[in-house]
């Protein structure tokens, strides 16, 4: 067989070293110590806009398009300003897109991979349901008035209706009929779709026709989906809904046939709805982005990828061109997706931005007569060429022209990782001025001290004017103190100090502050609705509290329940029958930590949780924020020679019972609490902050930022808050100031710390259950691990599933619980397979353990040859390699479907890149001192074949070779602690396609050197692996 007849496979793999004088060492995981390395990395990412793709001039005419992202992309960033700081946000609250009677929710997952908030509303939630389901019966009244509710409240960006099979029953007509006049008037994007032989709409044309939205689509299925016959109307007050008509199946691409167990919209299908919202969205300016980027970027700040949508490193498309073709001008694709040599743009077509010749390989990415995503101007540019067809067209970079771009761009690490301002000053006045810090420490306590004597009085006042419980648990407060901190520092939201003085609410909406990211999750039901419904959950909550079958506990748990209320937490015992009406009782509930048992107070049991809508995502600062804030302060100080960093923690004491419940919220804070003695339910009226109440967390949270921006921004202390939880970091010299301020600071405010959970200053700390080592952090190592007690208790837990074989239900969900936790604390993929593996477990409605099934991986009769070239992170040639796999080989594997062998040879060309440049890359010698790459260091793999690439991220493969090659590559993520980011490359721009066809004259003349034999070894070695698996 000639090179030329062999399928192609390949794969670009991109160390990332910059040309600086310090090397990118990132984050990484040794096998003995969960190693971390540190580097300069900032702490708390904020988003910021990628460089565009360099782009050939366009034309001087004017031009511009409403959409200009690619199909499937996720958006841009949000803007940001110079300092890297978040734009100004809104102060209009998010919406969300709702999609009634949701089914699978497809049209709901479509506009969340574009970044919207979107969720489905039906009575179940469907197993196979890709976004979030709001599970609401709306053939009852009480759903559908909450519906209407959030539609009059401005909750609600747009609805899409799927009229359902019992749309003839007058509920769910009227709601129908309701939501669409609700989204008409108040000119919000609104799609209603439904069978053309639904009894819906004989009410429907009842209406008149001023009374309809103005456009209407018929939807053939069967141009959608080969498997269905059926017709549908679609009406809709979107003109963009018209794309959505098909007269025929589009070209070149086959009609998805699905089995008839299948149901929802064809996924085409979704994706167009959703483009339609899009469109009508992005016109009417509606606030319903979600910040998912900015988030997904603190990820990327530790060298990790996100498994959901990320712009591409570089982009696909060197440039995108609109084609307008009229219909005298032959269409150059034909029928095919790429041209097979040059065009030349001819007389009567136009190209915009203008451009005169395509280059072979350009491809097409989308075909529009009419309507679409298209800007009026391009409308106007069709009718002037008397219908012609637009033609969306990417332009492919050279390989050398790719990696010169990815050369320049470099790991996404470096363009998502900026540092929150007040951080980034207090780190460089620490490590520069350490001195003048400590002086404003001293200074800044005498001052606030100074003053909380002059406010005695006028805080005596205050809490003289408040009701009983709250003047008792408010007592040690500051707040009047706290109120003029909070002004002295600028803080950007003073809304607190009043939600404090009034205490937490427990039902309605969270407050808006203006300052965080959206977050929108609507209500389920509203407060009058709820309180209408007490007599009966109050009987079904007497009802269900009984014993915990253990006599032992259910005594803890009271004797834990009378504690708080001899400390005032809260008042009680009561019988039922004293129980006023309209008042709402929630259950409580044991829950053994270790050798502990914690209450739990369950607010959802009563449904109170149900009438809380969140607008806001709120903040705390997770072990990632604490690696990154070491990460920051120690690479800055190395370079001072300050090796010595130091940290501790701090606990507030019964954080949320030091905060109080609002008047207005009492009758919604009884507990229903099992009594021994009696063996009857007692209810007990909870008067400071509950734990299980989601609007009291959202409370404390709010408290919890203004409290930690005091530290930072006034006291000058380098620390994360995570709920209750503060990390303090000093350099050798700071310990003593550091510690003090934080002190005299929580003294000051009336914080009660705990003094069992806070540590001395040392060169480790355990934090949020893991342990942070930080006496290498001088030579950039930190070290990050599970605590010894907790890897000891996990192998211990796993070792006895298998010595007894089996695993029930409840074990594997806290086992999964468990993992979860602990490979949180891992930067690799590898412990992903395990966790799916339990998880599978769990939900098979067996207990005994099965091993994994293995495919028969399949056979084929020809020769392959993956290759792959290496660069260094500024372009430069390192080494290729190109490596047959011969039929032999291949039977030993029992690869057979010729269909997926690229598949499985891009997964073969990523592990021998990866392989090659851990072990026999002597680039990194220089920057570490020894052969090979060691932890931190940053990797692009730039893949063409977009199922290896997915998998990679993913960390697993349901095919056993794939699997295979994926678990060699975790575990040398793991081993050498190296970072790999998949990202695309297209086909025409991937020079790794050259060396898999055996052309190697350019790789050979851009001075890569040639390492196909030590890349052979390394393929014999994976064949012999796979070929003695059991069949």
């Amino acid at each position: 067989m000639t090179p030329s007849e062999e399928p192609v496979s390949g794969a670009v793999s991109v160390a990332d070293v910059t040309a600086s004088t310090s090397p990118p060492v990132g984050v990484g995981v040794d096998p003995a110590s969960e190693m971390v390395d540190v580097d300069d990395s900032p702490i708390f990412v904020e988003p910021t806009v990628l460089d565009p793709p360099t782009m050939p001039s366009a034309s001087s005419e004017p031009f511009a398009l409403e959409r200009t992202e690619s199909e499937g992309a996720l958006p841009s960033p949000p803007v940001v300003s110079e300092d890297f700081s978040p734009a100004p946000p809104t102060q209009e609250p998010a919406r969300a897109v709702l999609q009634c009677f949701a089914g699978q929710a497809r049209v709901a997952s479509a506009l969340i991979k574009q970044g919207y908030f979107s969720y489905g509303v039906d009575r179940f939630k469907q197993k196979a349901a890709m976004a979030p389901v709001l599970q609401m019966d709306l053939s009852t009244r009480e759903a559908c008035d909450s519906v209407l509710t959030w539609l009059d409240n401005r909750k609600i960006a747009g609805v899409m209706i799927c009229i359902p099979k019992h749309a003839s029953e007058p509920v769910t007509t009227a709601f129908v009929l309701a939501v669409m006049a609700g989204c008409l008037s108040n000119n919000l994007p609104m799609v209603l779709e439904g069978s053309v032989s639904s009894p819906f709409w004989e009410s429907f044309n009842r209406l008149p026709s001023a009374q309809h939205p103005p456009h209407r689509v018929e939807v053939d299925w069967q141009l959608w989906d080969s498997h269905s016959k059926q017709r549908s109307l679609v009406w809709s007050n979107l003109p963009e809904i018209l794309t959505v008509r098909r007269e025929a199946a589009p070209m070149g691409r086959k009609v998805q046939q699905r089995s008839e167990a299948q149901t929802g919209y064809p996924p085409a299908f979704a994706t167009a709805i959703a483009e339609v919202f899009i469109a009508g969205l992005t016109q009417r300016q509606l606030p319903c982005r979600s910040p998912v980027l900015a988030n997904k970027s603190l990820r990327v700040s530790a060298m990790n990828q996100p498994r959901g949508a990320m712009p591409e490193v570089v982009s696909e498309w060197k440039l995108v061109v609109y084609v307008l073709l009229p219909p005298q001008v032959e269409d150059p694709f034909g029928g095919s997706k790429r041209l097979k040599q040059d065009w030349r743009v001819p007389h009567g077509a136009r190209v915009l931005p203008e451009l005169k010749l395509f280059p072979q390989d350009s491809q097409l990415l989308s075909r529009t007569q009419s309507g679409g995503q298209l800007s009026p101007q391009l409308q106007q540019e069709m009718q002037n060429l008397n219908g012609a067809s637009v033609l969306r067209v990417g332009i492919p970079w050279d390989p050398i022209e790719f990696i010169a771009k990815a050369g320049k761009i470099g790991h996404p690490y470096h363009k998502l990782s900026k540092c929150n301002k007040d951080l980034r000053d207090l780190v460089h006045d620490l490590v520069h001025k350490p001195g003048p810090v400590r002086s404003q420490r001293k200074n800044y306590i005498e001052k606030w001290a100074r003053r909380a004597k002059e406010l005695e009085p006028e805080e005596t006042k205050l809490k003289a004017g408040m009701s009983d419980h709250r003047r008792k648990t408010l007592q040690p407060k500051r707040i009047l103190l706290f109120e003029e901190m909070l002004r002295d520092i600028g803080y950007d939201d003073m809304g607190v100090v009043q939600e404090l003085i009034d205490g937490a609410t427990l039902t309605g909406d969270i407050p808006i502050t203006g300052v965080l990211d959206t977050k929108l999750k609507p209500a389920r039901l509203d407060t009058e609705q709820l309180i209408g419904m007490s007599d009966e959950i109050r009987q079904q909550i007497r009802v269900k509290t009984g014993s915990s079958g253990d006599k032992e506990i259910d005594q803890l748990l009271w004797d834990k329940t009378m504690e708080e209320v001899q400390s005032g937490y809260l008042s009680g015992p009561y019988d039922f029958e004293s129980l006023p009406k309209r008042c709402l009782v929630s259950s409580r509930f044991p829950l053994l930590q270790g050798e502990k048992l914690r209450p739990i107070d369950n607010y959802s049991s009563s449904l109170i949780n149900d009438t809380v809508t969140v607008s806001e995502k709120p903040i705390t600062h997770s072990i990632d924020e604490i690696a990154l804030l070491i990460n920051t302060l120690s690479s800055a100080a190395r370079k001072k020679n300050l090796n010595a960093l130091y940290g501790k923690t701090a606990d507030l004491k019964g954080a949320y019972r030091q905060l109080a419940v609002s008047d207005t919220s009492l009758d919604f804070s009884y507990l229903s609490v099992y009594d021994p003695a009696e063996e009857k339910p007692k209810l007990f009226q909870q008067l400071a902050v509950p734990f299980g109440s989601t609007k009291a967390v959202y409370f404390f949270l709010r408290v919890a930022r203004a409290l930690w921006t005091i530290l930072v921004k006034g006291a000058r202390i380098p620390t994360t808050n995570y709920f209750d939880d503060f990390v303090l970091l000093a350099l050798g010299g700071d310990r003593s100031s550091c510690s003090h301020a934080f002190d005299e600071v929580m003294r000051l405010l009336g914080w009660k710390l705990s003094a069992d959970k806070t540590t001395e200053w040392d060169t480790s700390f355990e934090a949020l259950g893991v342990l942070f080592e930080l006496d290498q952090t001088g030579s950039g190592v930190l070290k990050v691990r599970n605590t010894e007690k907790r890897r000891k208790e996990l192998t211990a837990a796993i070792k006895g599933f298998l010595d007894k074989g089996t695993m029930t239900q409840k074990e594997a969900l806290q086992l999964r619980g468990r993992l979860q936790f602990a490979q949180a604390q891992f930067f690799g993929r590898l412990g992903r397979r395990c966790l799916t593996e339990v998880t599978k477990h769990a939900y098979t409605g067996r207990s005994k353990l099965s091993s994994m099934a293995k495919e028969r991986l399949e056979e084929f009769g020809k020769n392959w040859r993956p290759g792959g070239v290496l660069l260094t992170g500024s372009g430069s040639a390192l080494s290729f390699f190109s490596v047959p796999i011969s039929e032999q080989q291949a039977k030993s594997m029992s690869l057979q479907d010729e269909h997926t062998i690229i598949y499985e040879l891009e997964m073969f060309g990523v592990l021998i890149g990866l392989k090659l440049l851990v072990e026999k890359t002597a680039a990194f010698a220089e920057s570490y001192e020894q052969p090979g790459a060691v932890a931190g260091t940053g990797v692009i793999c730039y893949i063409d074949n977009d199922a290896a690439r997915h998998a990679y991220i993913a960390g697993s493969s349901k095919k056993g070779v794939a699997g295979i090659l994926i678990d060699e590559v975790n575990f040398l993520e793991y081993v050498h602690g190296i970072l790999p980011w998949y990202a695309r490359v297209a086909s025409p721009a991937n020079l790794a396609d050259e060396p898999s066809r055996m052309k190697l004259d350019r790789v050979k003349r851009l001075g890569f050197r040639d390492e196909s034999v030590e890349a052979t070894k390394a393929v014999l070695s994976i064949v012999k692996r796979v070929s003695n698996l059991p069949a």
